[in-house]
Protein backbone atom coordinates (compact mmCIF):
# COMPACT_ATOMS: atom_id res chain seq x y z
CA UNK A 1 0.00 0.00 0.00
CA UNK A 2 2.84 2.10 0.78
CA UNK A 3 4.81 1.56 -1.96
CA UNK A 4 1.47 2.36 -4.14
CA UNK A 5 0.67 5.79 -2.24
CA UNK A 6 4.37 6.15 -2.81
CA UNK A 7 4.47 5.92 -6.72
CA UNK A 8 1.28 7.62 -7.12
CA UNK A 9 2.97 10.64 -5.32
CA UNK A 10 6.23 10.43 -7.59
CA UNK A 11 3.55 10.41 -10.81
CA UNK A 12 1.95 12.95 -10.01
CA UNK A 13 5.22 15.30 -8.67
CA UNK A 14 6.78 13.80 -12.46
CA UNK A 15 3.64 15.42 -14.24
CA UNK A 16 3.64 19.04 -12.37
CA UNK A 17 7.47 18.92 -13.37
CA UNK A 18 6.81 18.07 -17.31
CA UNK A 19 4.34 21.05 -17.20
CA UNK A 20 6.93 23.32 -16.37
CA UNK A 21 8.10 24.97 -20.22
CA UNK A 22 11.70 24.12 -21.39
CA UNK A 23 12.64 28.04 -21.42
CA UNK A 24 11.87 28.86 -18.06
CA UNK A 25 15.38 30.82 -16.79
CA UNK A 26 14.71 34.12 -14.57
CA UNK A 27 16.78 36.79 -15.35
CA UNK A 28 18.92 37.67 -12.01
CA UNK A 29 20.23 41.25 -12.21
CA UNK A 30 22.41 42.90 -9.37
CA UNK A 31 23.71 46.48 -8.80
CA UNK A 32 25.42 48.64 -6.47
CA UNK A 33 23.26 50.22 -3.88
CA UNK A 34 23.14 51.69 0.06
CA UNK A 35 23.68 49.70 3.03
CA UNK A 36 20.34 47.68 4.37
CA UNK A 37 18.65 48.60 0.53
CA UNK A 38 16.28 45.87 -0.21
CA UNK A 39 16.74 45.77 -3.95
CA UNK A 40 20.20 44.57 -4.90
CA UNK A 41 19.26 41.70 -6.44
CA UNK A 42 16.32 41.75 -8.85
CA UNK A 43 14.66 38.74 -10.53
CA UNK A 44 12.07 39.04 -13.33
CA UNK A 45 10.36 35.52 -15.11
CA UNK A 46 10.72 34.67 -18.95
CA UNK A 47 6.72 36.50 -19.09
CA UNK A 48 7.85 40.18 -17.89
CA UNK A 49 8.72 42.83 -20.03
CA UNK A 50 8.35 46.32 -19.87
CA UNK A 51 8.04 48.57 -16.63
CA UNK A 52 7.14 45.90 -14.69
CA UNK A 53 7.61 45.05 -10.84
CA UNK A 54 9.90 42.22 -10.02
CA UNK A 55 9.10 38.91 -8.96
CA UNK A 56 11.05 39.27 -6.44
CA UNK A 57 14.09 41.13 -5.17
CA UNK A 58 17.18 40.29 -2.61
CA UNK A 59 18.43 42.79 -0.60
CA UNK A 60 18.80 44.15 3.73
CA UNK A 61 20.64 43.63 6.88
CA UNK A 62 20.50 40.04 6.74
CA UNK A 63 21.37 39.50 3.70
CA UNK A 64 24.73 41.12 4.14
CA UNK A 65 25.03 42.81 0.49
CA UNK A 66 26.09 46.18 -0.27
CA UNK A 67 26.09 46.13 -3.81
CA UNK A 68 26.09 43.01 -6.30
CA UNK A 69 28.75 43.46 -9.13
CA UNK A 70 28.86 40.03 -10.28
CA UNK A 71 26.88 37.11 -10.54
CA UNK A 72 27.72 33.44 -11.00
CA UNK A 73 24.32 30.78 -10.81
CA UNK A 74 25.77 27.01 -10.20
CA UNK A 75 22.92 25.01 -11.50
CA UNK A 76 24.16 21.60 -9.67
CA UNK A 77 24.20 23.30 -6.04
CA UNK A 78 21.10 25.74 -7.31
CA UNK A 79 23.21 28.31 -5.67
CA UNK A 80 23.62 31.82 -6.43
CA UNK A 81 27.60 33.50 -6.26
CA UNK A 82 27.36 37.07 -5.86
CA UNK A 83 30.72 39.34 -5.74
CA UNK A 84 29.98 42.31 -3.11
CA UNK A 85 32.04 45.31 -4.44
CA UNK A 86 31.53 47.84 -1.63
CA UNK A 87 31.03 44.90 0.92
CA UNK A 88 34.30 43.42 -0.14
CA UNK A 89 32.73 39.62 0.07
CA UNK A 90 31.69 37.06 -2.09
CA UNK A 91 28.40 36.20 -0.70
CA UNK A 92 26.83 32.25 -1.57
CA UNK A 93 22.67 32.23 -1.34
CA UNK A 94 19.90 29.49 -2.16
CA UNK A 95 18.97 30.16 -5.78
CA UNK A 96 15.53 30.65 -4.89
CA UNK A 97 16.30 33.40 -1.88
CA UNK A 98 14.41 36.35 -1.79
CA UNK A 99 13.83 39.40 0.76
CA UNK A 100 16.49 39.90 3.50
CA UNK A 101 17.88 36.65 3.20
CA UNK A 102 20.75 35.37 5.29
CA UNK A 103 23.45 33.74 2.90
CA UNK A 104 24.26 30.50 2.91
CA UNK A 105 27.98 31.40 3.61
CA UNK A 106 30.25 34.29 3.11
CA UNK A 107 33.95 34.60 2.60
CA UNK A 108 36.71 37.61 2.44
CA UNK A 109 40.30 37.61 2.03
CA UNK A 110 43.42 39.73 2.21
CA UNK A 111 43.56 39.31 -1.46
CA UNK A 112 39.90 40.16 -2.41
CA UNK A 113 39.83 43.61 -2.08
CA UNK A 114 36.80 45.08 -4.30
CA UNK A 115 35.98 41.59 -6.23
CA UNK A 116 34.15 42.65 -9.00
CA UNK A 117 32.72 39.01 -11.38
CA UNK A 118 33.29 35.94 -10.24
CA UNK A 119 32.74 32.34 -11.86
CA UNK A 120 33.17 28.65 -10.85
CA UNK A 121 36.18 26.37 -12.24
CA UNK A 122 37.71 23.28 -11.96
CA UNK A 123 34.33 21.02 -12.09
CA UNK A 124 33.62 23.70 -9.46
CA UNK A 125 35.86 23.23 -7.10
CA UNK A 126 37.10 26.43 -7.59
CA UNK A 127 35.71 30.20 -7.94
CA UNK A 128 37.48 32.45 -9.95
CA UNK A 129 37.46 36.25 -8.75
CA UNK A 130 38.42 39.59 -10.76
CA UNK A 131 40.19 41.24 -7.46
CA UNK A 132 41.73 44.48 -6.23
CA UNK A 133 41.08 46.27 -8.99
CA UNK A 134 43.68 44.22 -10.75
CA UNK A 135 43.95 40.62 -10.54
CA UNK A 136 42.13 37.20 -11.19
CA UNK A 137 42.63 35.04 -7.90
CA UNK A 138 41.13 31.72 -7.62
CA UNK A 139 40.03 30.32 -4.18
CA UNK A 140 38.18 27.14 -2.71
CA UNK A 141 34.47 26.73 -3.55
CA UNK A 142 34.04 25.53 0.27
CA UNK A 143 35.60 28.95 1.57
CA UNK A 144 34.06 30.49 4.63
CA UNK A 145 35.16 33.28 6.66
CA UNK A 146 38.59 34.98 6.39
CA UNK A 147 40.63 32.46 3.55
CA UNK A 148 43.62 32.44 1.76
CA UNK A 149 44.00 32.15 -2.43
CA UNK A 150 44.89 29.03 -3.72
CA UNK A 151 46.73 31.18 -6.91
CA UNK A 152 46.39 34.46 -8.52
CA UNK A 153 47.37 35.92 -11.38
CA UNK A 154 48.60 39.68 -10.76
CA UNK A 155 48.78 43.34 -12.81
CA UNK A 156 50.60 43.30 -15.66
CA UNK A 157 51.54 46.75 -15.00
CA UNK A 158 55.03 47.83 -14.12
CA UNK A 159 58.32 47.22 -14.99
CA UNK A 160 58.56 42.76 -16.22
CA UNK A 161 54.71 42.87 -15.99
CA UNK A 162 53.84 40.02 -18.54
CA UNK A 163 49.97 39.58 -17.53
CA UNK A 164 48.43 42.38 -19.50
CA UNK A 165 46.10 43.00 -16.96
CA UNK A 166 45.30 46.34 -16.33
CA UNK A 167 41.68 47.23 -15.42
CA UNK A 168 39.34 43.82 -15.22
CA UNK A 169 35.73 43.73 -15.92
CA UNK A 170 34.62 40.71 -17.28
CA UNK A 171 35.29 37.06 -16.20
CA UNK A 172 34.08 33.69 -17.54
CA UNK A 173 35.26 29.83 -18.23
CA UNK A 174 35.80 27.72 -20.83
CA UNK A 175 35.84 24.09 -19.25
CA UNK A 176 36.53 22.51 -22.11
CA UNK A 177 40.16 24.27 -22.51
CA UNK A 178 40.02 25.00 -18.65
CA UNK A 179 40.66 28.41 -19.26
CA UNK A 180 39.72 31.83 -18.05
CA UNK A 181 38.34 34.53 -20.40
CA UNK A 182 39.07 38.03 -18.88
CA UNK A 183 37.81 41.26 -20.20
CA UNK A 184 40.26 44.30 -20.38
CA UNK A 185 41.37 47.44 -21.58
CA UNK A 186 44.83 49.18 -23.08
CA UNK A 187 46.33 52.27 -23.04
CA UNK A 188 46.30 53.98 -25.91
CA UNK A 189 48.26 57.19 -27.10
CA UNK A 190 44.50 58.23 -28.05
CA UNK A 191 42.38 56.62 -25.29
CA UNK A 192 42.07 53.29 -24.39
CA UNK A 193 41.18 49.72 -26.26
CA UNK A 194 39.28 46.87 -25.19
CA UNK A 195 40.93 43.19 -25.10
CA UNK A 196 40.20 39.79 -24.10
CA UNK A 197 42.67 38.11 -22.73
CA UNK A 198 43.40 34.00 -21.98
CA UNK A 199 45.13 32.11 -19.46
CA UNK A 200 45.15 28.57 -18.22
CA UNK A 201 42.91 28.46 -15.31
CA UNK A 202 45.93 27.11 -13.26
CA UNK A 203 47.81 30.00 -14.06
CA UNK A 204 49.80 31.29 -11.47
CA UNK A 205 52.28 34.82 -10.70
CA UNK A 206 53.48 36.55 -13.46
CA UNK A 207 52.65 35.07 -16.29
CA UNK A 208 51.86 36.18 -20.07
CA UNK A 209 48.05 35.29 -21.40
CA UNK A 210 48.10 32.17 -23.52
CA UNK A 211 46.65 34.16 -26.36
CA UNK A 212 44.44 37.64 -26.88
CA UNK A 213 42.13 39.79 -28.84
CA UNK A 214 43.47 42.91 -29.37
CA UNK A 215 43.36 45.39 -31.81
CA UNK A 216 41.98 48.05 -34.23
CA UNK A 217 39.78 45.39 -36.12
CA UNK A 218 38.32 44.07 -32.99
CA UNK A 219 35.21 46.18 -32.27
CA UNK A 220 36.55 45.73 -28.81
CA UNK A 221 35.82 49.74 -28.28
CA UNK A 222 37.25 51.26 -24.93
CA UNK A 223 36.74 48.68 -22.52
CA UNK A 224 35.11 45.27 -21.81
CA UNK A 225 32.43 44.57 -19.02
CA UNK A 226 31.68 41.51 -19.19
CA UNK A 227 32.12 38.31 -20.92
CA UNK A 228 30.32 34.71 -22.09
CA UNK A 229 31.24 31.51 -23.29
CA UNK A 230 29.23 29.33 -25.56
CA UNK A 231 30.89 26.29 -25.97
CA UNK A 232 28.11 24.62 -28.11
CA UNK A 233 28.71 26.86 -30.29
CA UNK A 234 32.17 27.70 -30.04
CA UNK A 235 32.08 31.42 -30.03
CA UNK A 236 32.59 34.03 -26.93
CA UNK A 237 30.38 37.05 -26.09
CA UNK A 238 31.91 40.47 -25.14
CA UNK A 239 30.27 42.83 -23.71
CA UNK A 240 31.74 46.65 -24.94
CA UNK A 241 31.28 50.53 -24.39
CA UNK A 242 32.65 52.30 -27.14
CA UNK A 243 33.20 55.42 -25.33
CA UNK A 244 34.27 56.26 -21.73
CA UNK A 245 33.33 59.49 -20.73
CA UNK A 246 30.19 61.89 -21.21
CA UNK A 247 26.75 61.27 -21.77
CA UNK A 248 25.22 58.70 -23.83
CA UNK A 249 28.03 56.32 -24.12
CA UNK A 250 27.74 54.03 -26.56
CA UNK A 251 27.88 50.36 -25.92
CA UNK A 252 28.01 47.22 -28.26
CA UNK A 253 27.73 42.97 -27.84
CA UNK A 254 30.97 41.78 -29.87
CA UNK A 255 31.38 38.19 -30.99
CA UNK A 256 34.56 36.02 -31.31
CA UNK A 257 35.09 32.19 -32.16
CA UNK A 258 36.27 30.84 -29.20
CA UNK A 259 39.93 30.16 -30.84
CA UNK A 260 40.33 33.86 -32.33
CA UNK A 261 43.57 35.54 -30.71
CA UNK A 262 45.18 38.59 -32.42
CA UNK A 263 43.83 41.85 -34.09
CA UNK A 264 40.84 39.90 -35.94
CA UNK A 265 37.34 40.94 -37.17
CA UNK A 266 34.61 39.94 -34.82
CA UNK A 267 31.89 37.07 -36.31
CA UNK A 268 29.23 39.81 -35.40
CA UNK A 269 29.07 42.73 -33.98
CA UNK A 270 25.32 44.00 -31.92
CA UNK A 271 25.45 47.88 -31.79
CA UNK A 272 23.54 51.28 -32.90
CA UNK A 273 20.63 53.17 -32.52
CA UNK A 274 17.86 50.38 -32.36
CA UNK A 275 19.94 48.56 -29.94
CA UNK A 276 19.35 50.79 -27.17
CA UNK A 277 22.95 50.01 -25.94
CA UNK A 278 24.64 52.13 -23.79
CA UNK A 279 26.37 52.30 -20.97
CA UNK A 280 26.26 48.69 -20.93
CA UNK A 281 27.72 46.32 -17.89
CA UNK A 282 27.37 42.60 -17.96
CA UNK A 283 25.93 40.24 -20.24
CA UNK A 284 24.79 36.58 -20.08
CA UNK A 285 24.59 33.87 -22.39
CA UNK A 286 20.77 31.54 -21.74
CA UNK A 287 21.12 28.76 -23.65
CA UNK A 288 17.01 27.07 -22.91
CA UNK A 289 16.14 30.45 -25.08
CA UNK A 290 19.50 31.18 -27.20
CA UNK A 291 19.75 34.64 -25.91
CA UNK A 292 21.70 37.35 -24.63
CA UNK A 293 20.87 38.90 -21.73
CA UNK A 294 22.84 42.29 -21.02
CA UNK A 295 22.78 45.52 -18.26
CA UNK A 296 21.95 48.76 -20.16
CA UNK A 297 22.16 51.81 -18.88
CA UNK A 298 24.91 50.63 -16.02
CA UNK A 299 26.59 54.00 -15.23
CA UNK A 300 24.59 56.71 -17.41
CA UNK A 301 21.57 56.64 -18.92
CA UNK A 302 17.85 54.70 -18.41
CA UNK A 303 18.61 51.16 -16.77
CA UNK A 304 17.33 48.48 -18.67
CA UNK A 305 17.80 45.10 -19.35
CA UNK A 306 17.77 44.04 -22.79
CA UNK A 307 18.04 40.47 -24.61
CA UNK A 308 19.01 39.48 -28.22
CA UNK A 309 18.86 36.30 -30.43
CA UNK A 310 22.31 34.53 -29.85
CA UNK A 311 22.69 35.07 -33.96
CA UNK A 312 21.84 38.79 -33.80
CA UNK A 313 24.05 41.19 -35.94
CA UNK A 314 24.00 44.87 -36.43
CA UNK A 315 21.72 47.45 -35.59
CA UNK A 316 18.78 45.51 -34.71
CA UNK A 317 16.15 45.95 -31.65
CA UNK A 318 16.35 43.87 -28.63
CA UNK A 319 13.84 40.83 -28.49
CA UNK A 320 12.90 41.92 -24.71
CA UNK A 321 13.33 45.35 -22.56
CA UNK A 322 13.00 45.86 -18.92
CA UNK A 323 13.08 49.33 -17.63
CA UNK A 324 11.91 52.22 -16.05
CA UNK A 325 10.36 52.96 -12.41
CA UNK A 326 8.04 50.00 -11.87
CA UNK A 327 11.23 47.62 -11.81
CA UNK A 328 12.42 49.93 -8.49
CA UNK A 329 15.92 50.45 -10.47
CA UNK A 330 16.20 54.22 -12.02
CA UNK A 331 19.04 56.17 -12.53
CA UNK A 332 21.68 56.70 -11.40
CA UNK A 333 22.40 53.28 -9.91
CA UNK A 334 21.58 50.99 -12.79
CA UNK A 335 21.80 47.56 -12.93
CA UNK A 336 25.41 46.04 -13.68
CA UNK A 337 25.99 42.20 -13.06
CA UNK A 338 23.48 39.95 -14.86
CA UNK A 339 23.13 35.95 -14.84
CA UNK A 340 19.75 33.65 -15.72
CA UNK A 341 18.93 31.07 -12.97
CA UNK A 342 15.86 28.89 -12.72
CA UNK A 343 12.25 29.95 -11.88
CA UNK A 344 11.04 30.97 -8.45
CA UNK A 345 9.10 27.74 -8.06
CA UNK A 346 10.33 24.50 -9.27
CA UNK A 347 7.76 22.13 -8.16
CA UNK A 348 3.89 22.46 -7.51
CA UNK A 349 3.52 19.46 -5.61
CA UNK A 350 3.73 21.38 -1.91
CA UNK A 351 7.34 20.21 -1.67
CA UNK A 352 8.58 23.37 -2.77
CA UNK A 353 12.72 23.88 -2.36
CA UNK A 354 13.64 26.09 0.59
Amino acid sequence: MRINSLTAFLATALIHVCLIPSATADIIAGRFGLVDEPNILTRFTPEQSGDVAPAAILGGPASALQSAIGLHYDAFANHLWVADFYGQKVHVFHANASGDATPLRSFTSPSLGQPRQLTLTASRSEVAVITKLCCVTSYSVASSGDVVALRSIPSGGGVGGLTRLTNPGGLAYAAGSDELWVGDLESLDDGNGGELLVFARTTNGNVAPARYIFGATTGLGEYVTGIAVNEVAGEVYAAVNDSSGGGGTLGAIVVFPISAQGDVAPLRRIAGPATGLESVGDLAFDPESGQLVIASGSFQGQPSLRTFAVGANGDVAPLRIISGSATGVVAPNGWYAVTVGPPLVLFSSGFESP
